[in-house]
């Protein structure tokens, strides 16, 4: 005790041993009286923190997998184009003649597809009642004539092939001659002997 028997004061005239600051007063109020003490606004604040944080990780993860994908297409892309330019030269050495092939559209359709599970094998046709007709023009651009000598030459007595002695795919609209030969088959079931053919006709327009 100082020798004027007063509290010592600091120099902000708060008095160290008997005066409290207001917030300090209040907590203690509280205690005393039994008034449970109102939640800290910090940790509602930390709460929204938090939640905003992970919607920005959580936007951060889909653009990081958006980002992936293109990068992954752009590569798969890349390969598609080499594939797809070496075919054109292919096609290119073998179709001196024509600008545009028609494989063109099959082979653009066919780039980056999987292996196929069931590839091309040796037709096995047995039995028929009535033999497959098979028509073909001898300069198709599309479907080469000797691919459907092929067909042929595997399906034997269950197939006949009709030749058209012209150019063009699609040989049913060719001629007259090939479009009655064709609908007497689907119709009347009458089967033209074996080595038929028609022959070429102007093209119309």
């Amino acid at each position: 005790m100082p020798k004027n028997g007063k509290s010592e004061v600091n120099s902000q005239g708060l008095d160290l041993e008997h005066e409290l600051p207001a917030a300090d007063n209040e907590m203690q109020e509280r205690a005393e009286s039994g008034i449970p003490a109102q939640p800290a606004e910090p940790e509602s604040e930390l709460q929204k923190v938090r939640a905003e944080r992970d919607t920005l990780l959580d936007r951060l993860a889909r653009l990081q997998a958006e980002f992936e994908n293109a990068r992954k297409r752009a590569v798969r892309e890349q390969q598609d184009y080499r594939e797809y330019a070496a075919h054109l030269q292919r096609l290119a050495r073998k179709n001196q003649d024509m600008r545009y092939p028609g494989q063109l559209m099959a082979v653009s359709i066919c780039l980056g597809a999987p292996k196929a599970n069931n590839p091309q094998h040796v037709l096995k046709v047995h039995g028929l009642k009535t033999p497959v007709l098979l028509a073909n023009a001898i300069h198709d651009p599309a479907t080469p004539y000797a691919m459907a000598q092929s067909v042929q030459r595997q399906l034997g007595r269950s197939g006949v092939l009709l030749t058209y002695e012209g150019w063009g795919h699609g040989s049913y609209n060719s001629s007259p001659c090939m479009r009655t030969t064709i609908d007497d088959y689907l119709i009347s079931r009458e089967i033209p002997r074996r080595g038929s053919s028609c022959a070429a006709v102007p093209p119309v327009g």
